[in-house]
């Protein structure tokens, strides 16, 4: 659920390790990327979803 709501948030905006690479931090900022982010993030829920539901102890 975090990589799915924070690359919109503050944080994502306002993290200072990208201050050290300046070109690294237009890229992270882009649409796309934060995009990418999110997509991997519902992804993930979506594997741990079915994985759940299909669940069985032998």
């Amino acid at each position: 659920m975090l990589l799915v709501v924070l690359p919109w948030t503050h944080i994502w905006d306002d993290n200072h390790l990208l201050s050290y690479i300046p070109y690294l931090s237009t890229v992270a900022l882009s649409g796309v990327v934060r995009g990418v982010a999110s997509g991997l993030g519902l992804l993930n829920m979506w594997i741990a979803a079915a994985e759940a539901m299909n669940y069985r102890e032998h």
